[in-house]
Parts: structure tokens; sequence; C-alpha cells
């Protein structure tokens, strides 16, 4: 091939991802490697430096120059959609109007409506609490609220990021008894939102739950679902819609192709606490879809990560990732 030939190629490879915003490792039939740098993904914003999923986190993760914020999100008894993990209040990090830290007595989100969820904060971790010996570095912040999700979509309007994505994860759940939002009242609602904040085209849904990312696609076909599967799992799941792994040939990857999915979204250690491989990533890749970990914070986990050239990485600590890139020859097609 001509030198003129091969910076074409090139040429035409980086503008392809330019528009298209995939990140996936581009190898050709020649073995040519292109420059590969994953997506940096805030996880809960920015849990490792602020109080999770909330409008601070999202402030420093924008601030740090993250490409997205990943975030959950669950309704209330009113229907609003609000932004929090935990089916229920955590006593580890909430205080009540006194100023009090909140008891064991079960407060579910889906039970409250939101002006009660307002007397709240959730900005403190608790003396001695687990919470707090595993967040020594998050700046607590008093009278931090629960906010929804209409805030935030209106922060980084404000803030002028027109490039951040969101990762907008789907807390329902399908095991009965668990006191999660129902899948249609929140993805209706959750979908109004999106629509509302005129922000489909960089918003992914994310959810262990695949009946939701069913709804979402008979609803939203515009909309990027991520399944957040993990590698190996060795039986039948309610949570993948008792899909057969079986049928698809214990691959993953291929059910969340088959079920439409753009994005295969496995934690970085699979239940033996063993890394993904850069195999499971090829086959992702096959099937034409990103893959996007969770939830590395380790410098030398989230270097393994980068190596393994996988799409996207969220993450607790995305100033340790970020300062990681900086220093980081892109190879991707590792084998």
């Amino acid at each position: 091939m001509k030198i003129y030939g091969i910076a074409s190629s090139v040429l035409n490879f980086l503008l392809v991802l330019r528009v298209t915003g995939k990140m996936q490792n581009s190898c050709d039939s020649k073995g040519i490697i292109f420059p590969h740098r994953p997506k940096v993904i805030g996880h809960r914003g920015c849990a490792g430096l602020a109080p999770e999923n909330t409008l601070s986190a999202f402030v420093k993760a924008i601030d740090l120059g993250v490409d997205a914020i990943e975030f959950d999100v669950h309704c209330t008894r009113d229907g609003e959609v609000v932004v929090y993990h935990d089916m229920k209040l955590n006593p580890e990090t909430t205080k009540d109007a006194r100023g009090e830290w909140i008891g064991d007595t079960p407060l579910y989100l889906r039970d409250l409506a939101f002006q009660e969820l307002q007397q709240y904060t959730i900005g403190e971790a608790k003396p001695g609490s687990l919470y707090a010996a595993s967040h020594l570095f998050m700046k607590q912040t008093r009278n931090e609220r629960i906010p929804t999700l209409r805030q935030v979509f209106d922060l980084a309007r404000r803030k002028g990021d027109t490039n951040l994505e969101f990762f907008v994860e789907l807390k329902t759940s399908p095991i009965p008894g668990d006191y999660a939002s129902d899948p249609e009242t929140l993805v209706f609602a959750t979908l109004e939102q999106i629509q509302a904040a005129g922000v489909i085209e960089r918003t992914h849904i994310l959810s262990f739950d695949a009946r939701s990312l069913d709804l979402v696609h008979s609803l939203s076909p515009r909309l990027r679902t991520n399944y957040l599967i993990e590698s190996g799992l060795p039986y039948d799941s309610p949570w993948i819609a008792w899909l057969r792994f079986a049928s698809f040939k214990d691959t993953p990857q291929r059910i969340v192709r088959l079920k439409g999915g753009f994005c295969w979204s496995p934690q970085f250690k699979d239940y033996n606490f063993q890394y993904i491989t850069a195999q499971h990533i090829k086959e992702a890749h096959k099937e034409g879809l990103m893959v996007v970990v969770w939830t590395p914070n380790e410098p030398e986990d989230l270097q393994k990560m980068i190596d393994l050239g996988v799409d996207g990485i969220t993450t607790d600590r995305p100033d340790i990732l970020l300062d990681l890139l900086k220093r980081t020859t892109y190879q991707g097609c590792e084998s």
C-alpha cells in the first residue's frame, strides 16, 4: 500500500471515530494498530472524592474533565425521578431534619414523596461506619440533598459541557419483595425527562434488569442501552429475564447483541475475582458492542483496563484515571 493510501485510511478512520463517538479497538486486516482512549465515566458522579450521586459530585466530575457521569435513578411516591443508589435511605450517610443520623428503620424511596425526601441530607459519612472507612478521600458537605434527574441535566447545561454524556442506571429489580420502582413507572418518567432535556443522543440507559431495557427499546429505539451482565455467569438469572446462557453458547456478549444492546458492561473482575480478558473484549467487539467496565479504582486495576483496550471505564476516582491516561500510549487490540 502506498504511503498516501495508509494516510488516507487512517484519516478516514479518525473521521468515523469523531462522528460516531465509538471508541472500540480497531485493527485492520494487516494488523495496523490505531490509537485507543477509553471514555472516562465518573461513577455516581465522583464517589471517591465527593458524596455520591449529589450535585457536588457531578460538579467535581465535570470540573475534572470526565467524558461522562454515571448515576442511579428511582421514582418517588409522587412520580419524581430522583438520583440515588439504594432502594432505601442509607443510615450511614443520611441525617434527618434535626441533624440526627437516621436509624435502621427502612425508609424506601418509592414510599416517600419528593418533598418528604428533601428533609434529609446526604453529604456526610457517619463516623465509625463502614461507609466512612471506605470513602477516606471523600470531601464531605453539609446540607446536600437528593437531587432530581431534572436538576442533574440543568447542572450540566449550566456548566456548558455540550459533549458530556449521561449513563443513567435504572434501579428496578425482578426479585419479588424488593422495594424498587416498577419498570413501567421508572422508565416512562425517566424517558420523559431525557426527552425534555434534549439529551437523547448523549444518554446511555443502564440496568441489571433486562425487563427495563426491553421497555426502553420499545419506547425509544434511539437510546443506547448498556447491559450490566457479569462475564461467565454460570447460571440462568431473573436479571436477564431468565434467558438461558446455554442457548447463546454461554456468552453474555451474544445475549446483549440479540437483545439489541449497544454496550456490554461487566464488572472489571468476575464473581471469582478474575479480571475480564482480552478475549471477552474481542467477543464483544465481534458482536458490534462497546465494552464499559465498572468499577476499578486502584491505579493498577485502572491501568489493566486501559491496557486491555476497553471502551469505557466507570470509576469512583476519575482523577486517577485521567492522570494515567495522560501518561499512557494507547494501543488497543491486545492479544
